[in-house]
């Protein structure tokens, strides 16, 4: 008998499990860095300005305002503004401002509140009463705005497109990763549907070949080559047997042939002497019965070499 396949310890599936774990964490924790330098330097750059920007000027930018030193037209661009009468009717306001957030300055002065919940930032105001008297509302976010006025204005939302950039980018990371260790498992299994397609089709007499990774794996495939080594054991066992029996039977026919051959003659000589018709009728029995046993043996011979090959087929 074919002693089993020595093959190489893979890894355990709980230990690939883990790799992969740790290897997407630390491909979405290096883009997540990368994110954050990049969002450093254009911080740095000027490309883009902190989020507090807004806030920490929104008090001096009031008291300019309401002591005429600086004009409505003058406000920075990373605030929204617009000018109220007595009514809290819209005077003028900046350009490009949506509906809704003009709704939100004006409910702002009815209610007199700084903060108003939007999305997708909350809303902060500032009420400023001008030199003429005219209200003007600041409003602005906590959020980065662009460095320069034009890119504001073009390009959309710089925090929400940063996170929406990285969490494509995670996701393509943890998406190749996946890819990666499914392709290990992929070939392994391969290999095992190899092995049970070969099994299936009783071609035994090769033994199988692959390379596996994944411990569980290899043992599984090892158990299968220790079933075809069995099963073709077996076969090689079954085909000797038959062999010998095939053997026993030609010998038991060849043993035979000679006595009834003789009888068969015998018989023959005796039916062309005179005999009376019952001495006549036993020598025809005799020759008939002897005849028959002849075919007997030529159809025993036949049926075991036909069993030698359905052996020798499924082998």
């Amino acid at each position: 008998m074919e002693t089993p396949l020595k093959r190489k310890q893979g890894i355990r599936l709980a230990a690939l499990f883990g790799r992969y774990l740790l290897t997407t964490g630390a491909a979405i924790l290096t883009v997540i860095l990368g994110a954050y330098l990049v969002f450093v330097t254009v911080l740095c750059t000027g490309l883009v300005l902190p989020a507090n920007t807004a806030m920490t000027q929104v008090e001096a930018l009031g008291m300019r305002l309401s002591e005429g030193s600086q004009t409505v037209e003058q406000i920075p661009y990373y605030f929204r503004w617009a000018c109220l009468d007595a009514d809290g009717q819209v005077i003028k306001h900046t350009e490009k401002i949506s509906e809704r957030r003009l709704a939100d300055l004006q409910e702002a002065v009815k209610a007199k509140t700084m903060r108003i919940s939007g999305f997708p930032y909350a809303q902060y105001h500032k009420i400023v009463t001008l030199p003429d008297g005219i209200r003007c509302v600041l409003q602005y976010d906590f959020a980065p705005p662009y460095g320069l006025p034009v890119l504001q204005a073009q390009l959309p939302d710089f925090q929400y497109t940063v996170l929406l950039f990285v969490l494509i980018l995670c996701g393509v990371s943890a998406l190749l990763c996946t890819r990666r260790y499914a392709k290990i498992l992929r070939k392994d299994i391969a290999v095992l549907t190899s092995a049970s397609q070969c099994i299936a089709e009783k071609r035994l007499d090769v033994p199988f070949t692959g390379s596996i990774k994944v411990r569980e794996l290899g043992e599984t495939l090892g158990a299968m080559e220790q079933l075809r080594q069995n099963l073709a054991q077996s076969l090689k066992e079954q085909w000797a047997m038959e062999q010998r029996r095939a053997g026993e039977i030609a010998a038991l026919t060849h043993d035979l042939k000679t006595p009834l051959t003789i009888i068969s003659g015998n018989s023959e000589l005796l039916a062309e002497e005179a005999l009376t018709p019952e001495q006549h009728k036993s020598v025809q029995t005799i020759f008939r019965n002897a005849q028959r046993m002849s075919e007997y043996m030529g159809q025993l011979r036949v049926v075991a070499g036909q069993d030698m090959g359905a052996v020798q087929i499924r082998e």
